[in-house]
């Protein structure tokens, strides 16, 4: 109950976090683009609510540069 959306952020491969979308409640779907095929990049979803509060889900991980 709550829920006000959704922030999207990835981490390049020795890099830090970077929030890439800010996603309304109902948009569960969000495009980024292979940039390189070389290294790797980490993605970590959260759910935020009204209250302030956030839940991340389980991070992972996929092959290349993305942005």
């Amino acid at each position: 109950d709550g829920l006000t959306g959704f922030k999207v952020e990835i981490k390049p491969a020795g890099g830090e976090w970077t929030e890439v979308a800010m996603t309304g409640p109902t948009e569960l779907t969000h495009s980024v683009s292979l940039t390189s095929p070389d290294s790797w990049t980490q993605f970590r979803v959260s759910s935020v609510y009204s209250d302030g509060q956030t839940a991340s889900a389980k991070i992972f991980g996929l092959a290349g540069q993305y942005k």
